[in-house]
């Protein structure tokens, strides 16, 4: 622009580059604060895992004589399911998985020893279980022990036709207990 129009000062190059406006600091950082504040009332809750809550629904799981609520996380990574029915299979941490099985079916569970778990099931329990393979980021992957339960419902009482594996380990950090594929 200087070859066309000859030496520039700062002001003329800016204006002849485009839009200069004259906008003291003050309101500057008057115009920010509103900003902050009106995205801190619009978007209240996001950044503490706001997000997180809406996509967190109750099942109504019955196995057996035991029924239990369980608060799952819908994931798009989860895309887990039985290899001979096809149907999706939701992850429980062990302690939502305790409360609709026997201790003694958990006990010892680790992801090493879900195939040892399943062996040392009594053949009438063992028919409702089985092994599911999986791979999951940071792990080379493993086998869950999954059941197939009576029932499981959603809050507005359409059935979900799944199967549950167990994690061996805590799944959500208490912000949900298990993970189910969208």
């Amino acid at each position: 622009m200087a070859a066309a129009l000859g030496p520039l000062t700062g002001r003329q190059f800016l204006l002849g580059a485009g839009y200069y406006f004259a906008v003291t600091v003050r309101a500057l950082l008057l115009a920010a604060a509103a900003g902050y504040a009106l995205s801190g009332m619009l978007l209240r809750g996001d950044a503490a895992h706001g997000a997180v809550r809406r996509e967190v629904e109750t099942l109504k799981v019955q196995f057996g004589k035991r029924t239990a609520r369980i608060s799952v996380l819908r994931d798009n990574g989860n895309d887990l399911v039985e290899p001979l029915s096809g149907r999706a299979a939701v992850v429980l941490g062990r302690t939502a998985a305790a409360r609709l099985l026997d201790s003694r079916v958990l006990e010892g569970l680790t992801g090493e020893s879900a195939a040892s778990c399943l062996a040392q099931l009594p053949p009438e329990q063992a028919a409702r279980f089985g092994l599911l393979p999986y791979r999951a980021v940071g792990t080379d992957g493993g086998m869950l022990l999954y059941f197939r339960p009576d029932e499981v419902r959603r809050e507005d009482g359409t059935a979900v036709d799944c199967v549950l594996a167990v994690s061996p380990e805590e799944v959500g950090q208490g912000d949900y207990e298990g993970l189910i594929g969208v």
